[in-house]
């Protein structure tokens, strides 16, 4: 891509992330950047969440007349607006990558905003950050992973 923006990924992470995607997808995302570029043009609809405006507004210029909505929460109250802000769409989700703040309470939340059993969640930086694992055993099974690098899991809700 030439707008300079990195999927802050490795190819295999990025490869496998793509092979579960579909054209008729919604996605959602907490964490804008590279990989919102990259990855909503595999779907239909991409969602992403962003909490620091900064970044936000740098972003937000690449997303114009693209199938991107790309929404700013700001870090107030422990996250909370970040977090819940996929309650705003009443939206359901083929496809959500936790890749922001607070992962282990977005893997709570992504649990419920999934459209059917065989949508998928895909975590990254999980393996080395054991934080994420509890919420990850609460809720999920996973299906697929790469333990490689940053590392990342994909998941399907119990």
């Amino acid at each position: 891509m030439g707008n300079g923006f990195k999927t802050w990924m490795s190819q295999a992470e990025i490869g496998m992330i793509e092979s579960y995607l579909k054209p008729d997808f919604s996605m959602l995302e907490w964490g804008c950047g590279g990989s919102t570029l990259h990855f909503s043009r595999f779907v239909k609809k991409y969602y992403s969440i962003e909490h620091n405006e900064t970044w936000f507004e740098k972003i937000k210029p690449e997303t114009n007349n693209k199938n991107i909505s790309l929404h700013f929460a700001p870090e107030k109250n422990n996250y909370k607006e970040y977090v819940y802000h996929p309650l705003n769409f009443d939206l359901k989700f083929d496809a959500i990558l936790v890749d922001g703040r607070q992962r282990s309470r977005c893997l709570e939340l992504a649990a419920n905003r999934l459209t059917h059993k065989d949508s998928v969640v895909f975590i990254h930086d999980f393996w080395e950050r054991f934080k994420y694992h509890e919420a990850v055993r609460a809720y999920y099974n996973i299906i697929d992973f790469i333990s490689e690098g940053q590392s990342l899991a994909v998941l399907r809700r119990k």
